[in-house]
């Protein structure tokens, strides 16, 4: 999942009833991370009662995204409702498993790393 090259952040959002998904891409870092709250801040209301953060084309996520996917999750949590994790890598897989965020939060599907697997 690490990169040498750092690539943009981006959130697509996308409402479907009471489903939010947000396909989330580039690097979910210092520079990410804020912006990801800050998309779900605005897009979640009372309505919203299932919100799923794609991973699939994410590149990379450090503590800070982890930290920002948990913050969503909390103001999803007060308004009703709940978070799932998309197709993360296998990397972020296994530090979703290594710092116990997968049993705060769903994850559902596996996406394959570009390197393979290889941490």
């Amino acid at each position: 999942m690490a990169s040498s090259e750092s690539r943009p952040f981006a959130a697509e959002l996308d409402r479907s009833g009471s489903t939010l998904t947000a396909y989330l891409s580039g690097d979910l870092d210092l520079v990410g991370a804020p912006l990801l709250v800050e998309a779900m801040q605005g897009a979640v209301d009372e309505s919203v009662q299932r919100v799923v953060l794609d991973l699939s084309t994410l590149t990379f996520c450090d503590s800070l995204g982890l930290r920002a996917m948990l913050t969503v999750n909390q103001q999803v949590l007060d308004r009703g409702g709940e978070v799932v994790l998309q197709d993360p890598s296998r990397t972020l897989r296994r530090m979703l498993a290594v710092t116990g965020i997968d049993t705060v939060l769903a994850v559902q599907g596996i996406t394959e790393d570009p390197s393979g697997g290889a941490p």
